[in-house]
């Protein structure tokens, strides 16, 4: 029973530590993500620069001008934080709620998207449901 407490508390402590200090799991924007081409081996990213026939396919977004798009993001997904704009593309990232973990997204001003978590094997399809909830939201 002493043990089971003892990792009660443990895990207690490390979401705790999570929760309140955001920045430790802060993680730069993944290499690859610019072209669109990321680790096969991992699930945790989508993408449409590769074969419509590959699990990591998204269909690219329709898109007027970067800048409308923007300003649609901010007004409607407010838990994206946009790091650069310009007329090629633009480059975002959110973090998740509780434990903090940051997934990096890049629009070009042609559609094409890519979506990547910074940590973990499985992001359980939300880099795809944000991709999906932008398209919804900024049509």
């Amino acid at each position: 029973m002493k043990i089971i407490l003892i990792v009660v508390v443990f895990i207690a402590l490390v979401v705790g530590v999570m929760y309140l200090f955001p920045q430790i799991n802060f993680r730069d924007m993944p290499k690859g993500l610019i072209d669109g081409q990321l680790s096969e081996t991992k699930p945790n990213w989508v993408s449409s620069f590769v074969a419509a026939d590959d699990a990591h396919y998204i269909a690219p977004l329709k898109v007027d001008t970067l800048t409308q798009l923007a300003e649609c993001i901010k007004s409607n997904v407010p838990q994206v934080n946009i790091t650069q704009l310009d007329k090629t593309h633009l480059i975002a990232y959110r973090q998740s709620r509780i434990f903090h973990f940051v997934d990096w997204l890049i629009i070009r001003s042609d559609g094409n998207v890519a979506s990547s978590a910074t940590m973990g094997h499985s992001d359980f399809g939300m880099n795809r449901d944000l991709i999906e909830h932008i398209r919804s939201v900024c049509r």
